[in-house]
């Protein structure tokens, strides 16, 4: 049995699947793959997934990761091959690899946030502030956050319509930060309600290179 961990995409209609059903819908991706997966015991044997960092819904990705385990040997690249051969629009493989670390390794995300509608100038006005305050909700406590100190990194471009933020927020166990918290923030700060897609383009290690 060999560990295996997979890099994929979700994109389009494809950000508005739930965690819970992206579980069932790998479920039944891999059996059509004919993927030699391992398939748990016991009263509710199904194949086991594990998902690293899950989106909130309606969120784009192109670093998304899934830990599973094969119980024959075969090619890495026939592995991706396979199941992009049964995927929908709106999901791809990119990469099939052994898992080189260990999920308390991930430390940030790097996002895209675009804003269509919003001018940079507002954009700006609005960063340049000494605090973006928010208050931000678990299932256990609620509690006042300032994502100007939460910031790893962020960067303004402007488009050809609105503009687009490039954005590195902690993703830690014991300290993530949603980017919808920044929109929420900004529709607080313009007294209007933003449209924004947002996009995660990277999963980062301390020293912010590429978690693998």
């Amino acid at each position: 049995m060999e560990n295996i961990r997979i890099k994929f995409s979700k994109t389009g209609n494809a950000k508005y699947i739930s965690h819970l059903d992206l579980n069932r819908f790998f479920q039944r991706i891999f059996k059509r793959s004919e993927v030699p997966v391992w398939v748990t015991e016991g009263f509710n044997p199904h194949i086991y997934l594990h998902f690293l960092l899950p989106l909130s819904l309606g969120t784009e990705s192109i670093s998304e990761f899934v830990d599973c385990k094969i119980t024959e040997e075969m090619e890495y690249s026939e592995i991706k091959k396979r199941i992009n051969n049964v995927l929908p629009q709106g999901f791809s493989v990119l990469a099939v690899s052994a898992p080189i670390e260990k999920t308390e390794k991930i430390a940030f995300c790097r996002y895209e946030l675009e804003f269509p509608e919003t001018p940079k100038e507002k954009l700006l006005a609005f960063l340049e502030k000494e605090k973006i305050e928010v208050l931000k909700k678990t299932k256990r406590k609620e509690y006042i956050v300032d994502l100007k100190a939460e910031m790893k990194e962020a960067s303004l471009l402007e488009k050809k319509e609105g503009s687009m933020l490039s954005l590195i927020l902690p993703a830690t166990e014991n300290r993530s930060i949603n980017p919808d918290l920044l929109v929420t923030a900004l529709s607080e700060h313009l007294k209007e309600e933003v449209f924004c897609r947002i996009k995660r383009t990277g999963v980062l290690k301390e020293d912010l290179t590429d978690f693998n």
